[in-house]
């Protein structure tokens, strides 16, 4: 069986930074243009985040608890429950 081996760290951009991205554009007011370019994130990508991050803490735009939920970066598929539909 063959092992794949990343060729790139492209894409795994540690979670603080976003953090960091996304508590400046929601507590302080910065832009995203600006927040992308001073944390050195994709700005497509951040105004995807900062839109996941609002819709997630609505109630409370306040510290993430360390068990929060939030998720960062890519996901597997989700598999489709084909037995409902029957």
């Amino acid at each position: 069986m063959r092992t794949y081996v990343k060729k790139t760290n492209r894409g795994e951009i540690p979670k603080d930074i976003w953090m960091l991205a996304i508590k400046a554009i929601v507590e302080n007011g910065m832009n995203i243009s600006q927040a992308a370019r001073e944390y050195n994130v994709p700005p497509k990508s951040l105004a995807r985040n900062v839109k996941k991050y609002c819709s997630h803490h609505q109630d409370s735009l306040s510290e993430v608890p360390e068990h929060d939920t939030f998720f960062i970066g890519y996901a597997k598929p989700k598999q489709l429950n084909y037995s409902a539909c029957h």
